[in-house]
């Protein structure tokens, strides 16, 4: 999760966190156990919410500058800018590159460096004493290396030495969108939380530095381009009560949405090809609804809470894949489509003791037991 909104997805399209996701960050928050009554799918070991700084009613300014070894630099600046008793502007940016690198080609150049660019624009805005709204935008753009594979070859006198004789690059753009609006009523909070994220991946490699007969003349000049775009959006409407009493109690639901397509041309940036190279083309639509509850109660006579949560989701995955092997006798060609669904019921039972300390008040120290289920949604093998 990041600022309460969920992502992830398949494929090149964002399996896993970008440093634009924990620069300028406030906390990390982290859920241990199974967390998907209240965090939904693949929350199985737990759950991690990156929370990045808001703007605030300070004027506050920071200017890095960073350097190290094989030509790396960094810099960054931070604005944090109050526009009257109710709004607020926080701008950020950050870029640094790698210009040497751990690795090199056959010609001696380093194929192992970085280039890295973010910006943020937060905004933050209190129109009345009960409700705030927070939006940010967030884009960064990164080149990196796609992958280091090494084979020793009797001719080669330095094992960092790479087999790569062409371009071998990767580019990777994030956009994301999030809004935040919270409303104070007198016996509660309704949220609502929004995210758009777009990203994309380009690959173009030196594909014969894959292959096992990396030395065969016939496949020296082979370069696969891999073009990835993910869009998922999220939408979460809660309400958290503050009844202030034994008694608090969650309700809420949410909306997910992911689009992945990807495409594997093995002939598009030319050279030659073996006869069992593909242009392969998938896509898939991931759709997941849910709605979900918890309740907590605080034993008035010891320092005791019990929390249940349960969860009901949907999850609805399409998917097609056209595979093309142009250069086989007879040509292959395979067209595929596929779909499913799956429903799920995940709760949740958590026991928190608070110690006292000597005085007899409650201390910080807590013990707490949790019995749970989660799960793992369902997804389509098309690549295979």
């Amino acid at each position: 999760y990041r600022n309460g909104a969920y992502f992830a997805s398949q494929s090149l399209g964002g399996r896993s966190l970008a440093r634009m996701d924990t620069y300028d960050a406030q906390q990390i928050e982290v859920l241990r156990g199974p967390q998907g009554a209240l965090y939904g799918r693949n929350a199985l070991g737990g759950a991690m919410n990156v929370i990045s700084k808001r703007p605030d009613s300070e004027l506050d300014f920071k200017l890095g500058v960073r350097a190290g070894e094989l030509d790396y630099q960094g810099y960054e600046v931070i604005a944090n800018i109050p526009l009257g008793e109710n709004f607020a502007a926080r701008v950020s940016y950050f870029t640094e590159e790698r210009d040497d690198g751990f690795f090199e080609d056959q010609a001696g150049n380093p194929v192992d460096v970085t280039e890295f660019e973010h910006i943020r624009l937060g905004l933050l805005w209190n129109p009345t004493d009960q409700m705030e709204i927070y939006y940010s935008f967030d884009q960064s753009e990164e080149r990196f290396f796609p992958g280091i594979r090494q084979r020793f070859r009797a001719t080669q006198t330095d094992l960092r030495q790479t087999l790569i004789n062409t371009p071998h690059i990767g580019d990777h753009d994030i956009d994301n969108h999030a809004l935040t609006i919270d409303y104070t009523f007198a016996k509660g909070i309704f949220s609502a939380v929004t995210n758009l994220r777009e990203r994309e991946v380009y690959r173009l490699e030196d594909g014969d530095f894959f292959l096992a007969n990396a030395n065969a003349a016939a496949v020296q000049t082979r370069q696969p381009e891999t073009f990835v775009d993910a869009d998922i959006f999220f939408q979460e409407l809660r309400w958290t009560s503050t009844l202030g009493g034994a008694f608090e109690y969650l309700i809420g639901a949410d909306y997910y949405s992911m689009t992945t397509s990807e495409l594997i041309d093995n002939f598009s940036a030319g050279g030659q090809t073996v006869a069992t190279s593909t242009i392969r083309d998938w896509e898939t639509d991931n759709k997941s609804w849910a709605v979900y509850a918890s309740v907590d109660y605080d034993f008035a006579n010891m320092p005791l809470s019990i929390t249940a949560e349960i969860r009901y989701a949907k999850d609805k995955v399409d998917g097609e894949i056209l595979t093309i092997t142009p250069k086989s006798l007879p040509l292959v060609r395979l067209d595929l489509e596929a779909d499913n669904d799956f429903t799920n019921t995940p709760w949740g039972l958590t026991a928190s003791w608070r110690f006292e300390n000597v005085s007899g008040a409650l201390s910080e120290a807590m013990a707490y037991a949790k019995v749970g289920s989660s799960y793992r949604h369902g997804g389509l093998n098309l690549g295979s």
